[in-house]
């Protein structure tokens, strides 16, 4: 089978990338080595034709809005007419350059419609005409989570339109347990420090925490971001808000390589991810398959990623800093329950979230949706 994704944050073409590039280039390299031709196409500051390994990338110079849009569209009508590729797959933010009809599918990562009616923010009409115009020609819909199906389902108005539920995928050989001894009072969260991460809530519950275990300690990863009031950083509002103890118990390092958020994930006591959305939440699968018990959210798709409340972790009011202050001493407390909860959580990745999972999904989705039916 010969696939295209339309991905112009796709990590050989930019230095900073989100989730769905990375989503898409695990997916791109998994699907090749199972003998499946996979192409990127893209725009960028100038036209290109590379290899990112066994992956082809194509990328149109950006050349106007609208000019662009129809460049592109043209290239992916013309290969999928001629069987350059079977089926092409766009990310809703990108849909409206799929030429539409049967070939045409659409990955549901989180839409403006789905923000728009899970976040109070600012409405932008033209990004919800695109995604409307994009989604509604395409031949097959796909979403990374059965909460983010439903609410985009609703958001759009797409009746009892079939969305097919596939999550995104976790290399459970890389994120896997370690040897290394687990940091007993280490609590990790990993994300932009930003306030809909919910790292305000969680910073604010280790002033509960560390009353009860003076030596727990807060590591948190990822940049930070300009705060509230556009004085400063998050990080610096954030730090200004709390006592001296909990100051002191909250390691803020900055962005870091897979491999070394790996680690702190893999050695942590707890992972928490108390987050007010997420439509996945990539990083939340990525801990469980670390073989660490996951404190998330409420809200969103936090139960549907861990299952039942308590067997791999817990789900918490993601604005009520008593509550998980509540959950993380329970698990500090209780080493033999963090085990336990590792070791479902590890399985539970394996069986839901692992690459071979989503591979075989992938697979017998496109063959559904591709322009001529072709062997998987």
């Amino acid at each position: 089978m010969k696939i295209g994704y339309i991905c112009s944050e796709y990590p050989a073409l930019c230095e900073e990338f989100g989730g769905i590039g990375t989503v898409t280039r695990t997916l791109a390299h998994e699907l090749a080595r199972c003998g499946c031709d996979t192409i990127i196409y893209a725009v960028s500051d100038r036209a290109l034709s590379i290899a990112d390994g066994p992956v082809r990338v194509i990328s149109v110079e950006r050349d106007g809005v609208i000019q662009t849009i129809r460049t592109l569209r043209s290239r992916i009508r013309a290969d999928l007419q001629t069987g350059v590729v079977d089926v092409v797959e766009a990310p809703e933010c990108e849909s409206h350059v799929l030429p539409g009809g049967l070939g045409s599918v659409v990955r549901m990562h989180g839409s403006h419609h789905f923000w728009c009616r899970t976040l109070e923010q600012r409405v932008r009409p033209a990004r919800l005409l695109l995604e409307q115009f994009g989604i509604r020609r395409a031949a097959g819909l796909c979403a990374v989570s059965s909460f983010a199906a439903d609410e985009t389902r609703v958001a759009m108005g797409l009746g009892e339109r079939e969305i097919e539920v596939i999550y995104s995928p976790v290399n459970t050989d890389f994120f896997a347990p370690i040897d290394d001894p687990v940091c007993s009072n280490r609590i990790v969260f990993v994300g932009s420090v930003v306030e809909k991460k919910g790292i305000r809530e969680l910073c604010r519950a280790m002033q509960h925490v560390v009353k009860q275990h003076p030596k727990a300690s807060l590591v948190v990863v990822g940049r930070d971001c300009p705060s509230t009031s556009g004085r400063g950083t998050f990080r610096e509002e954030i730090v200004g808000e709390l006592g001296s103890a909990a100051r002191e118990c909250i390691s803020f390092i900055g962005p870091a390589p897979t491999n070394t958020v790996r680690d702190f994930m893999a050695s942590a006591a707890i992972c928490a991810f108390p987050s007010y959305m997420e439509t996945q939440g990539m990083v939340i699968c990525e801990a469980m398959a670390c073989g660490r018990p996951v404190i998330t959210s409420r809200n969103g798709p936090g139960q549907e990623v861990i299952g039942v409340d308590g067997e791999c972790g817990w789900t918490v009011d993601p604005k009520d800093p008593d509550d998980i202050a509540r959950r993380l001493c329970s698990l500090l407390a209780s080493p033999d329950l963090r085990t336990d909860m590792g070791k479902k959580g590890r399985q539970r990745a394996v069986d839901h979230f692992s690459i071979d999972v989503s591979v075989k999904k992938n697979k017998a989705f496109y063959h559904r949706h591709a322009v001529s039916r072709v062997e998987s």
